[in-house]
């Protein structure tokens, strides 16, 4: 488990077991970028540092991978794993990675029945798949075959998109379930009134987040347009724009990201891959329409809400030709547009809020709990 939007997936799902009656464990990966603060020590068991004995649980090597090998963990280590692991009726994977697939595959020998629910925060073969390189493509196929090979085909999957949806059916997998997993509380955001026309862009600024992308945006900018970039890493990159309408603000606490998003009129997201999105949907709860790259996760949000998110090529000339389009119609008639923020939240609630995902939640693993127990009453 590792801060982000795994982290979040992780002690939300935990949550939602502990409050179905199971005794809930996390077993940490050792990830340097871990918050125990987020950590609700009463309500759930947390092993820290569970698996550091693997080389790819180590923190030098996972500092040197950026945490990446975390999927790593288990590959030649797993005997030790399994034994420390082997003692629970349900197993939550937050990926199809070599843990969950040398897990599956000893659980398949055991005569003890385990039941595995797969999850997909971020999966390779969204990553793989969506990039036209013949290179990527071998790489998807192998992976593929190596972990998917001897997996049991009536395991639960709980996939984000659409995209994860149909990857897979066409694997022969016929137990999935399409919940994307938001911890987005829609009460606890709000729509307001705001001068001129602003755009918020809320992510780490990293290569994988559309750094380049955002910066030719902002450059290229009308100086009567603000901008609000909020979050991780995103200070460092002031000193590349000297322009008064572009404000950094770095990472913010939760209030002062509410209010930036309540008073903004439009969020960009720049993403080379998403599988779902966290920051879009609190844009939606804020009723920010969404303008971005094309993503698994932002295509499957446009198709639930429409035209209010625009998919569009990675290009920063499109980008601010759909920011000046919004703007203008924010500037015929302000009240109109607050009234379309207002719909957007509204629409986006019955989807995205965390109220919706914790009963699709429940139900997943309550059908889950009840075929364990006319197997024991058989």
């Amino acid at each position: 488990m590792y801060d982000g939007g795994g982290e979040r997936n992780a002690l939300q799902t935990s949550k939602i077991a502990k409050k179905m009656g199971f005794d809930v464990t996390i077993f940490g990966s050792g990830c340097e970028y871990e918050r125990n603060n987020h950590i609700a020590v009463n309500e759930v068991n947390y092993v820290k540092n569970a698996f550091k004995f693997d080389i790819f649980g180590k923190k030098s090597i996972l500092r040197l991978t950026h945490s990446k090998s975390t999927g790593l963990i288990g590959l030649f280590r797993f005997r030790r794993i399994y034994n420390i692991v082997k003692g629970y009726d349900y197993y939550y994977f937050q990926n199809p990675n070599f843990l969950f697939r040398n897990f599956s595959m000893y659980a398949r020998k055991s005569s003890f029945t385990h039941h595995i629910i797969l999850a997909n925060h971020g999966s390779y073969f969204e990553i793989l798949g969506q990039r036209n390189n013949p290179a990527y493509r071998l790489v998807l196929r192998f992976l593929n075959r190596l972990i998917f090979k001897s997996i049991d085909r009536s395991i639960t999957v709980q996939v984000q998109n659409s995209f994860q949806y149909d990857f897979y059916r066409k694997m022969g997998f016929n137990n999935i379930h399409l919940i994307p997993q938001s911890s987005v509380n829609f009460d606890d955001f709000r729509v307001e009134e705001s001068r001129g026309f602003n755009v918020v862009f809320l992510n780490k600024l990293t290569k994988n987040k559309g750094s380049k992308l955002l910066m030719k945006i902002l450059k290229d900018s009308d100086e009567d347009i603000k901008f609000h970039i909020v979050g991780l890493d995103t200070k460092r990159y002031a000193k590349k724009i000297k322009k008064n309408n572009v404000i950094f603000y770095g990472q913010v606490s939760e209030e002062e990201k509410r209010n930036i998003l309540a008073k903004s009129d439009v969020m960009i997201n720049c993403s080379e891959y998403e599988s779902l999105s966290i920051s879009s949907i609190e844009g939606l709860a804020s009723g920010l329409p969404i303008i971005s790259t094309r993503t698994s996760g932002l295509v499957y949000i446009r198709d639930v809400m429409g035209e209010n998110v625009i998919i569009i090529d990675r290009n920063a000339k499109d980008f601010l030709t759909e920011i000046n389009r919004l703007r203008k119609l924010k500037e015929k008639d302000p009240m109109e547009y607050l009234m379309l923020r207002k719909k957007i939240k509204e629409k986006a609630s019955l989807y995205f809020d965390v109220r919706i995902i914790e009963e699709a939640m429940k139900s997943m693993i309550g059908s889950m709990k009840l075929e364990r127990e006319e197997v024991l009453f058989q």
